[in-house]
């Protein structure tokens, strides 16, 4: 599958989505793993690619949030961000400054704009985990340390 494919595979999955068409909870899976896996940027602006891309499928399917969460919090944290509240301030930042190569669409901006909000603890569960892995595989999980 080539990037233009990956690209054309999540949009039509959001369309669904937006649709009310049924997508199974695999397909959306793969449409997020594939399309990140063309992912070639810097860790800011692929975490605000991946909100971008996550946020209509949290709206649309909340049962898949904390999942769909961990795609855009891991480059984060890859920035150092290890506190649900310094991530709602860079997220608050990206919806109200859009870079010029994210298109966040009506519905993921007004998710991430009310509900996401809320969503402190379960993004500090999110970056425990993070850092949890990262003491595992012996890196230093702030680097600031």
């Amino acid at each position: 599958m080539s990037s233009t494919q990956a690209d054309q595979q999540l949009l039509a999955m959001h369309a669904a989505l937006q649709r009310g068409t049924t997508v199974p909870d695999d397909v959306i899976r793969q449409a997020i793993k594939t399309w990140h896996s063309y992912l070639q940027t810097s860790c800011d602006l692929a975490a605000e690619l991946l909100f971008a891309a996550v946020a209509p499928v949290c709206h649309y399917r909340p049962s898949l949030t904390r999942e769909m969460l961990m795609w855009p919090l891991r480059p984060l944290f890859y920035l150092g961000i290890d506190r649900a509240e310094d991530v709602m301030i860079w997220v608050d930042n990206a919806v109200r400054h859009p870079s010029s190569h994210v298109r966040l669409g009506a519905i993921g901006c007004q998710w991430l704009a009310t509900v996401f909000p809320s969503l402190t603890e379960l993004v500090q569960s999110i970056l425990d985990e993070l850092i949890r892995e990262a003491e595992e595989d012996g890196q230093n999980p702030s680097p600031e340390e």
